[in-house]
């Protein structure tokens, strides 16, 4: 499996098009207040979005974000959350009153020590409350939330803190305030790593993930059913002879599940999507693999009203990059269509997938346009289009640097032409310790920075009026 390790971000605003009066779809990245990727998307009921991911920030290291946008796309509002330490944000709920719960990580003590981490927003995305679950000193992870049907929350996560060994499952319950009802773990003396849950019609919860216990050849898929008090009903393991994991689960019309992951195929070499469907005593139905001939996973799933699925993810596109993917099917999981977004020399990467009040889905993950990195959107008809003409992508930055990767010298481009006074740059190495500073001329239209006095490696520079961020990007440097 390919891994894609994010760094920092620069804002790439793609045209909106609007199909038909009453739909809009767009394209869009952003590095608003630092994103870098979104991990959860949801559509709101007044209209618009609310997405959640991590950023990059100099001074704090990695931080939780929450921006909510308009129908269109815009940005709304922007907030970053977090301290000294490395923070994200994994999933978000909308509750009734139109405030947020948004479940994170944080790591409070050290990179080896990780608490799951509660933040209650209003509707502007100003902090209610914070809370902190802590299950012990080690690395508690949150993955997946889930909104009850009492008017709590259920969370699905990892632990090493408690349990049967190296990682377990964990299953938290939560109130209306965020306050844990009770704690349960599910696990082998191996490892396991949970990703996503669902509240199914008894009131209980399916939780969906890996194992490397259970007697696995490397890695299996790991589910286990439970009741409303979080007791284990049922169980079941792969046994798949290659690497395999699964990363959403849905409950079918019927009462059964759809769980939605990944396996390797020894002949193509490569990853694939990966359908099983079960009944609601856990047998396995039927298994379906989407081959492909380049590499293809899925990290999100949803039932449609018609009994199929969309599945959201992520396929190579060429040369070792990838691109954000989007697979409809039928009931028995079999392939209508596919989409997928982003460039040929680009890594897109899909996460969370919703679907929208006019009939189409949202997606929300990661890109890295012009060597930075940003949260991506894409918003799309029922069959997966941008638009019902001829796509067309209008690329805006204010700034532009190059060459990169650079010898010494770097130039700046003014492009926009918009800021012509007060200009300062930042460069930052990739722990995000300050190792230049200065101000640009006025009403330049081309700058040289010299950056002889750095080391080679991988560095950020930042555009700044007034120490407030207009632009970023990353560059390499090599002596």
């Amino acid at each position: 499996m390919k891994h894609y390790i994010n760094f920092l971000i620069l804002i790439v605003l793609f045209q909106v098009n609007e199909a038909t009066s009453q739909s809009i779809y767009f394209e869009r990245t952003y590095d608003t207040l630092g994103f870098y990727y979104a991990n959860c998307i949801k559509q709101l009921p007044e209209g618009g979005y609310i997405f959640c991911g991590s950023n990059y920030s100099i001074s704090n290291a990695q931080d939780a974000a929450i921006a909510k946008i308009d129908s269109s796309g815009n940005v709304v509002w922007a907030k970053v959350f977090g301290g000294q330490n490395t923070d994200g944000a994994i999933s978000i709920e909308l509750c009734n009153d139109s405030t947020y719960f948004v479940f994170g990580i944080r790591d409070n003590i050290s990179p080896q020590q990780s608490d799951i981490w509660v933040l209650k927003l209003d509707q502007n995305g100003d902090t209610l409350y914070t809370k902190s679950i802590l299950l012990g000193a080690g690395t508690n992870v949150v993955r997946g939330s889930v909104a009850t049907n009492d008017g709590g929350y259920a969370l699905i996560g990892n632990t090493d803190t408690r349990g049967y060994g190296m990682n377990d499952f964990s299953l938290i319950k939560l109130n209306t305030i965020g306050d844990t009802s009770w704690i349960k773990t599910f696990g082998s003396t191996q490892s396991e790593l949970g990703w996503a849950i669902q509240q199914t019609n008894d009131s209980g919860y399916i939780l969906v993930g890996e194992t490397s216990g259970f007697n696995a050849s490397v890695v299996d898929i790991y589910i286990v059913k439970t009741d409303i008090n979080g007791d284990t009903l049922w169980t079941w393991v792969s046994g798949i002879p290659n690497a395999d994991f699964a990363k959403s689960v849905k409950q079918t019309q019927d009462g059964g599940f759809i769980v939605a992951g990944m396996c390797y195929d020894t002949v193509g070499g490569n990853y694939e999507t990966l359908l099983l469907k079960f009944d609601s005593e856990g047998d396995l139905i039927w298994e379906k693999r989407l081959h492909n001939l380049n590499e293809n996973t899925a990290n999100s799933l949803m039932v449609l009203p018609d009994g199929g699925f969309v599945i959201g993810g992520t396929i190579e596109s060429n040369s070792n990059f990838y691109n954000m993917y989007l697979v409809r099917t039928d009931s028995l999981g079999d392939t209508l269509w596919t989409k997928d977004f982003g460039g040929t020399s680009n890594y897109e990467l899909g996460y969370s997938i919703a679907l929208t009040a006019d009939g189409g889905y949202i997606i929300a993950g990661s890109s890295d346009m012009n060597m930075t990195n940003a949260a991506y959107i894409v918003k799309v008809d029922s069959a997966g289009n941008l638009s019902t003409g001829i796509r067309k992508v209008n690329s805006q930055s204010d700034f532009i640097v190059f060459p990169n990767p650079a010898t010494s010298l770097l130039n700046i481009v003014n492009n926009s032409g918009k800021f012509q006074k007060d200009l300062e740059y930042f460069v930052y190495n990739i722990q995000g310790v300050e190792v230049l500073k200065g101000k640009l001329e006025e009403n330049f239209s081309q700058s040289v920075l010299d950056l002889a006095s750095c080391s080679s490696g991988i560095y950020f520079i930042q555009i700044a009026i007034n120490t407030i961020q207009i632009q970023s990007f990353k560059i390499c440097l090599t002596h």
